[in-house]
């Protein structure tokens, strides 16, 4: 190559990275003189020099990355940076590459690639092979569907015209509608599409794009009329134009799925307060303080989990088997873990967790040991280490360790919580009042600080102390019997003229910790 040529490659090129495309990790696929032909492609289609969209990009793109072998260029893999990443993953990442080395023509390789970085969360990079992925599979909505999810990360507005093209892609609406006679896989195929279809529209109104949502939503919900998502986008768009009881209609309509249960009670909230219904205002939002976000299913969520490795996938793994009821798994894969992480602070406090709950108190203090000497200052290491000590009645010991949390964090309610039941256990009911009230300052809407609280008031004589708390507790949890049963005593005994008198705690009260039991309802540990 002369050298006016290669000037005038080099400027090409250049030309190209000032462009919108130049943080689009696609670039990095081409070679420098596949990337040559690919400038002029697309100063061609721009106008020369003037700034391009990813999306009018796409055409030249694809036809300089499909003819690249052609030209003896190959595309390769992007080059990572794999400074402190999790060796798991980069071993999962390596296999990968090397699938797309062996088969640089393979739709399936490179969307493997994408997927695996998809779930690692190189975002970019993932857009990269996924774009090339749809250039070789050009009719699949998986790939600008997961490009698109990869790209809203950092630059939300450009995954719209992603996820457009996914749904374009889509068969037409009512064309793959899941029926009782359906199969599993017809009935999956139609939940992704349906997925696919919602996540743009709901793009569209966090964008402050309602209006482009408006009328595929009324046509998507005229095919399935009882979809509670469809229904909640519904009702986001109702609430932004100020039509609060069509916004209140759709919610209704919603269902009360554990996704659509946060969101109801916090559109309800929205829509009573501008209806100046502040009494149900505040109620909806106390409930849905109190409901855990759940993200709605992705239509590849499945095929990314198995993707996934590493610490972090095992210890949420090992987290879920625990909130599930089943310790013992939690503890059988976290036992694997610590041999292979055994730098992992968390690894060791989720094995004491799991441990104590199976009440191997020896093991789960030798596992907290283990997470102290890592990290002497873990407040989730101490607080379990106080758990230890509270389940085998060392009431003191187990306040001391509740302590060093507080010094470590000192709005932690639980462990204030657990400061107070100790006090209670240690004959110290000023000083276990004094704990709770601190816990409910930090946290004034749980029902367990509240309850105590007015529980150990009413049991020391300060009878309408004690029922304002317990009061309060019975709006947060109408139905818990707890509650019921101490103010039907209290009114039992106002009406025998018993005012003032204490009792002991009741046995079936008996005041445990935070963390120890699963039936009683307790604070989040």
């Amino acid at each position: 190559m002369n050298r006016k040529a290669a000037k005038t490659q080099r400027r090409s090129v250049s030309d190209i990275h000032k462009c919108r495309l130049c943080s689009f990790a696609p670039l990095r696929l081409i070679s420098t003189r596949s990337g040559a032909i690919l400038a002029v492609l697309v100063l061609a289609a721009s106008g020369c020099g003037r700034p391009v969209s990813r999306e009018a990009a796409y055409e030249p793109l694809a036809l300089s990355l499909k003819h690249a072998d052609m030209l003896g260029d190959p595309p390769a893999p992007p080059k990572l940076d794999f400074v402190d990443v999790d060796r798991a993953v980069v071993a999962a990442i390596q296999r990968a590459e090397e699938g797309v080395r062996k088969n640089p023509d393979s739709a399936d390789a490179w969307g493997k690639l994408g997927m695996v970085l998809l779930a690692h969360e190189f975002d970019e990079a993932a857009a990269a092979c996924l774009a090339q992925t749809e250039i070789l599979q050009p009719d699949e909505p998986r790939w600008p569907f997961l490009q698109g999810m990869a790209v809203l990360r950092w630059r939300p507005g450009d995954a719209v015209p992603l996820l457009e093209r996914a749904v374009k892609r889509l068969p037409p609406l009512g064309t793959s509608a899941a029926t009782e006679s359906a199969s599993l896989s017809e009935a999956q195929k139609a939940a992704g599409a349906s997925a696919i279809r919602l996540r743009l529209f709901e793009l569209y109104v966090e964008l402050d794009r309602p209006k482009d949502a408006e009328a595929p939503l009324r046509q998507f919900l005229k095919t399935d009329p009882e979809n509670g998502r469809a229904h909640l986008i519904a009702a986001r768009i109702a609430l932004r134009g100020g039509r609060l009881e069509e916004c209140l209609r759709e919610v209704e309509l919603a269902g009360y799925a554990r996704p659509a249960q946060k969101p109801v009670h916090e559109l309800r909230a929205e829509a009573f307060s501008r209806q100046g219904r502040k009494t149900d205002a505040e109620a909806e939002r106390r409930m849905a303080a109190g409901v855990a976000q759940v993200a709605w299913p992705g239509p590849y969520d499945d095929d990314l989990d198995s993707l996934r490795t590493g610490l972090k996938v095992a210890l949420s793994r090992a987290d879920r088997y625990y909130v599930n009821g089943k310790p013992q798994a939690s503890i059988d894969v976290l036992n694997d873990v610590v041999k292979e992480y055994p730098e992992s602070e968390w690894a060791w406090i989720l094995l004491g967790r799991a441990q104590i709950k199976l009440r191997r108190l020896d093991e789960a203090q030798a596992s907290l040991e283990k997470a102290l000497a890592i990290s002497p200052k873990s407040a989730d290491a101490l607080f379990r280490m106080g758990v230890v000590h509270f389940v085998r009645g060392e009431y003191a010991e187990a306040a001391e360790w509740y302590r060093k949390v507080i010094e470590q964090k000192a709005d932690h309610p639980v462990a204030l919580y657990n400061l107070g039941q100790c006090a209670r256990h240690l004959k110290q009911p000023d000083v276990a009042a004094d704990y709770f009230r601190q816990a409910i300052a930090c946290a004034p809407d749980n029902f367990e600080l509240l309850f105590a609280l007015g529980a150990l008031l009413a049991d020391e004589g300060k009878t309408e102390e004690g029922r304002r708390y317990l009061e309060q507790a019975k709006k947060l949890s109408p139905r818990d019997p707890r509650v019921l049963e101490r103010l039907y005593e209290l009114d039992r005994r106002g009406a025998k003229g018993e005012e003032g008198e204490s009792r002991p705690t009741d046995g079936t009260h008996e005041p445990r910790p935070a963390g120890t039991s699963t039936p009683q309802a307790r604070p989040a540990d």
